[in-house]
């Protein structure tokens, strides 16, 4: 079993080295660039495509505490166009050029139905520097945890500090592909996570009640949520 390991070990990087040959120039260098300190871009691998076409992969992955940095995959043909990128940085980014399919790549198509409601139910999350002043307690580098069940887990340094009760507000059929909100009633503010942003309501709400309207402009971010790997 120890050899056949060792075996395998020895053809992963065989292929590995194999498949850095047969970048083009332009593709080998682009591989040795630093995007930036915080940020590194590596060769991933060459896929083959219909059409006796192929594409190269190359990762970026970025320190998880710089908030804004670019985490993602970026494909190139051998021309060293870009044909393909998904990632994130300040928000979600994806571009897939003419001629090719997300399935290419390897990614699942989203379904569209409920496509703005993003998944945040008990993932553990860093947050950035808080930037709202409504919402205070909460440091850089501080963990989240959201449960409709067990509300909102606040963490510093790994232990608990506080559980605040949190109520999902009910939405009707027409307004299902609309973010999630909350009611936090220790601060009497809605809150929702629309694409790691953990935005705010300026206005105070004594109680959640239908009557209550939350305007478009009444939105603050609070802080930017980094995924826990």
């Amino acid at each position: 079993m120890k050899k056949l390991r060792i075996i395998n070990l020895i053809f992963c990087l065989f292929a590995n080295f194999y498949q850095t040959q047969e970048l083009t120039d332009c593709l080998k260098e682009l591989g040795k660039e630093n995007v930036g300190s915080l940020s590194k871009i590596k060769f991933e691998r060459m896929i083959e495509l219909s059409g006796n076409r192929k594409v190269y992969e190359f990762s970026i992955k970025s320190d998880r505490r710089c908030m804004d940095c670019y985490n993602g995959r970026i494909f190139y043909d051998s021309q060293c166009k870009q044909v393909a990128r998904f990632g994130i940085g300040r928000g979600v980014d994806k571009f897939v050029a003419e001629g090719y399919t997300v399935g290419d790549f390897g990614i699942v198509p989203r379904p569209t139905k409920n496509a703005n409601q993003e998944n945040i139910e008990n993932v553990l999350f860093y947050i950035s520097k808080n930037e709202a002043k409504e919402l205070e307690g909460f440091e850089y580098d501080d963990q989240i945890e959201i449960s409709t069940k067990e509300g909102l887990k606040h963490f510093r340094k790994g232990k608990l500090i506080n559980t605040y009760k949190i109520i999902p507000r009910k939405f009707s059929s027409t307004e299902i592909n609309l973010p999630r909100i909350y009611y936090l009633p220790s601060f009497q503010l809605y809150f929702k996570v629309v694409e790691r942003q953990f935005y705010i309501t300026k206005t105070k709400f004594q109680d959640d009640v239908s009557s209550n309207k939350i305007d478009d402009n009444d939105w603050v971010k609070a802080f930017h949520l980094i995924k826990q790997n």
